[in-house]
């Protein structure tokens, strides 16, 4: 299980994904309040070479903050999640085969046959682990790496600037264990799978044009209404979490200074993402 386990410990957390281009507006956001500013950056945790340079808009609002907010260091944070892979899997004796219907598991098994993914490698990994597994295989072989992620390009070049982590791997890996029906999971993660290539074409052209509208279409109300069974699992994956994440948010805008606030662009998104619920609380917002 080590190589697919490195995999996910890379990968585990990915949400959405994208290059840089020339558009209009970007993914970044500037939040006000009378004591703060804080920028909101819609970031991708993995990419390729040419995501870069970023925009240059991105590179200023950074420049301009003297704290920067990830929601982990991900200089550190697979070291720490190789500590937790265990927790993530079933006990020894259990499979998925245990864990799903056997529909479904014959459409899993047919799967990692034509990718030449040995069974044994991954059948002790839960579903939520197992999912995010397939999906980073196939994002790597369109040749996506987590060295060209946003996040990391933020960390290396944080200099003397402090990082403050949202999150922790301990909650994070909690996701993965508690998904809330597992054979639905699979079959929905075995279904994305089949048009990957081109939900991904679709989200680097709305990336590139800061087009918040279709972002929010393609990874979050398709999703809902192609899979209905699933929503209680982005509810846990992203909604209650953008919930969090913005509480923090707020204490960063009751204070004197500037934050750059790279998370995952899907918890920026729609009625429930991070930036309208801090313009509901009345800060000034302003898509950049």
């Amino acid at each position: 299980m080590a190589r697919a386990q490195r995999l996910v410990i890379l990968f585990i957390f990915v949400l959405f994904w994208g290059s840089a281009g020339a558009a209009d507006r970007h993914l970044l956001w500037q939040v006000q309040s009378d004591r703060a500013t804080v920028y909101l950056l819609g970031a991708v945790h993995l990419g390729k070479a040419d995501l870069y340079p970023l925009p240059k808009v991105m590179e200023e609002a950074f420049a301009a903050s003297t704290t920067l907010v990830l929601e982990l260091d991900p200089r550190f944070a697979s070291a720490a999640a190789q500590k937790q892979v265990e927790q993530v899997s079933y006990p020894t004796g259990q499979t998925i085969a245990d864990a799903i219907q056997p529909a479904t598991f014959q459409r899993l098994k047919d799967y990692l046959k034509q990718e030449g993914i040995p069974l044994a490698m991954v059948e002790r990994m839960r579903a939520g682990l197992l999912g995010h597994t397939l999906v980073v295989g196939e994002l790597a072989q369109l040749g996506y790496s987590p060295l060209f992620g946003i996040d990391l390009h933020f960390a290396t070049q944080a200099g003397e600037r402090p990082i403050v982590e949202l999150e922790t791997v301990e909650e994070q890996i909690a996701l993965l264990i508690g998904v809330p029906d597992e054979d639905a999971h699979i079959r929905t993660t075995l279904d994305d799978l089949e048009n990957l290539e081109e939900k991904i074409t679709r989200l680097d052209k709305a990336w590139r044009e800061g087009d918040t509208a279709t972002l929010e279409q393609v990874t979050i109300t398709e999703p809902m209404r192609k899979h209905p069974s699933q929503r209680p699992y982005l509810d846990k994956m992203v909604f209650q979490r953008n919930r969090r994440m913005a509480e923090k948010i707020r204490g960063f805008l009751g204070q004197q200074g500037s934050w750059f606030v790279a998370v995952g662009a899907g918890h920026l998104l729609g009625e429930q993402g991070i930036v309208e619920l801090l313009r509901k609380e009345g800060y000034r917002v302003e898509q950049l």
